[in-house]
């Protein structure tokens, strides 16, 4: 085993062993059944412990379907091994803790071991800027029918072996940051693929072929694709489950539209489960793009858009707000909708994905706060018939004078007829629902089914029902849900002889 080279490698030492506690109590859930767990950690068997280090290994940065791997791999698994000659031996034998192979250990013996010791297991490449860049590109071209995944900051020795049409049918993970250079090429054979591109400042749409994506994440640079050649891309993957675009507009203006008009067909995207949109997109024209895509009523879509000279906040707003109406007509009744509000919207139904999230800035701007709010119950009111529940959800991280109060007062006498609530377990929410307004009139008359959220208990909550109850104007609540709330017996029991049914999640 190679003694540390720096200091660097010291800290990677000190920083692998803290992170084998949090690994081993996320492995620890996962086994639970398997073994005791007052267990000693060595006592566990070798294939726990293997699933544990494999889990420190990894750098944290996961996504769906996948978990990158660190540059440092080698430095945090030499760490691992220095631990216990056990933990050695289990690394030693086994071909997945050498099949990370990166630029940086090319000139070290433990490159040349890595090598054989991953034997015909598949290869995680990773390539940073350094003097060792040819020859490990030389070296790793020669076993590219085994890369499984491939993570490069481009450079001049990938220019070539990126054009050269090597097998790679196991490969299923793509990122490239082209560091604003153009790309003399892309791999033409790999297996269904998760594929990330940022900075790319030129690569040829149309001749270059994007098929067997599992994923496609595009991150700044120009040009990226027109409107029209991504329907054309979706249409080309099947299987494709997310669509993410950051800090780039792909999308064209008002005044020149025709590669997407063109296209007057929808394209169906089955698998498609997520998309988000970049920074300072246009609403109406994402729309007008997602209109062309035949998707799944539980496909989550995030839009991100702000106020800006020329944007006209109304149409914006009513061409969002519609969509939104349309996707969420498409579910069930039982299907609930939240709603966070706090510089923007996040609409969700659970248990499925969510619906649409959307962060704008327009209220702080040519529009009130309460503006923005009722435009929005005007276009999502006539929702909640039947059984759809409301639930107006804090944001934990904001100031208490944001924390939605706004929405559950301004919405509770324009909802008349919703019948199931959840608000937050906070006093001001409670209170606004224990009382008649000054007119006599009630917030949400109809509500039958009241959901209360996180925090401790509340004795307002039974003189809430009890007030209902009595007044003839307002309809009953049978049913109390508490969600992560904490209470105590004595308190339940208070509360069971108000209200017919008590649910504790």
């Amino acid at each position: 085993m190679e003694p540390p080279h720096s200091l660097s490698e010291v800290d990677t030492f000190l920083a692998t062993c803290k992170a084998v506690q949090s690994a081993a109590i996320t492995i620890h859930r996962r086994f639970n059944s398997q073994w005791n767990a007052r267990q000693p950690f060595e006592r566990l068997p070798d294939e726990i412990i293997h699933e544990i280090l494999q889990d420190v290994l990894a750098d944290g940065t996961r996504r769906p379907g996948y978990t990158r791997r660190p540059p440092a791999y080698f430095a945090s698994q030499q760490a691992l091994r220095r631990i216990s000659s056990r933990w050695n031996h289990i690394i030693l034998s086994s071909a997945q803790f050498w099949s990370t192979l990166c630029c940086t250990d090319a000139p070290r013996n433990r490159f040349k071991m890595a090598l054989e010791k991953s034997r015909n297991a598949g290869l995680h490449v990773i390539c940073r800027p350094s003097d060792h860049c040819a020859y490990f590109v030389d070296r790793m071209l020669e076993e590219s029918h085994r890369w499984v995944s491939l993570d490069i900051l481009y450079s001049e020795p990938w220019k070539a072996g990126l054009s050269m049409d090597h097998p790679m049918p196991r490969l299923s993970l793509i990122r490239i940051n082209a560091r604003d250079e153009t790309l003399s090429g892309f791999p033409a054979e790999h297996s269904l693929a998760i594929v990330t591109l940022i900075l790319v400042r030129g690569l040829d749409w149309n001749k270059t072929l994007f098929t067997r994506l599992r994923a496609l994440e595009l991150t700044g640079g120009h040009p990226w694709p027109r409107a029209g050649k991504l329907l054309e891309i979706v249409a080309a993957n099947p299987h494709l489950e997310r669509l993410v675009f950051m800090e780039m507009d792909i999308l064209p203006s008002r005044n020149n539209r025709g590669d997407m008009d063109s296209n007057v067909f929808r394209v169906p995207a089955p698998n498609l489960r997520y998309i988000s949109f970049p920074m300072g997109c246009t609403p109406s024209l994402v729309i007008d793009f997602l209109s062309h895509l035949i998707l799944q009523p539980t496909t989550a879509i995030r839009i991100t858009s702000y106020a800006r000279a020329g944007l006209n906040i109304a149409r914006e707003t009513d061409s969002l707000w519609g969509y939104i109406a349309e996707r969420i007509q498409q579910l069930p009744d039982t299907c609930s909708v939240a709603i966070r509000a706090f510089g923007g919207v996040d609409l969700a139904c659970p248990p499925t994905n969510p619906i649409i999230k959307v962060d704008f800035t327009w209220w702080y701007y040519s529009r009130s706060r309460e503006q923005g709010l009722q435009d929005l119950v005007n276009k999502l009111g006539p929702l909640f018939q039947g059984e759809r529940e409301l639930r107006l959800i804090p944001l934990s991280w904001s100031p208490p004078q944001y924390r939605t109060p706004m929405a559950v007062g301004l919405w509770g006498r324009s909802l008349p007829q919703l019948t199931r609530l959840t608000v937050p377990n906070e006093l001001w929410a409670l209170e606004l629902l224990a009382t008649a307004q000054e007119d006599g009139g009630w917030s949400y008359p109809s509500m039958q089914r009241l959901g209360v959220l996180g925090g401790g208990w509340q004795p307002k909550l039974v003189e809430l029902v009890e007030n209902r109850r009595r007044d003839a104007n307002v309809k009953t609540i049978e049913t109390v849900v508490l969600e992560d709330v904490k209470v105590d017996q004595k308190d339940l029991d208070a509360l069971r002889k108000v209200v017919n049914e008590v649910v504790v999640m």
